[in-house]
């Protein structure tokens, strides 16, 4: 039996959603799931076209830095 493709969105479902990439499997898409919020924290979702539903959701943020500021990567 072939895995379900589900899809892997940043943002909120019924206000800025953005689609990131699809995935086979819930195992796998919420693995690719976590990958993406630990290097960029925000929120994001795994969507189910065939059952219209969330199926996993993820908020991360950035760390603070010692100073209580969050870390920015920029270059300087």
């Amino acid at each position: 039996m072939d895995e379900l493709s589900l899809d892997i969105f940043s943002g909120e479902l019924d206000k800025d959603a953005m689609w990131l990439e699809a995935a086979e499997g819930l195992s796998k898409a919420r693995e690719r799931m976590e990958q993406i919020a630990a290097d960029k924290p925000g929120r994001y979702f795994i969507y189910s076209i065939r059952s219209r539903t969330v199926l996993a959701q993820i908020e991360t943020f950035a760390k603070p830095s010692p100073s209580g500021r969050a870390n920015a990567n920029t270059a300087r």
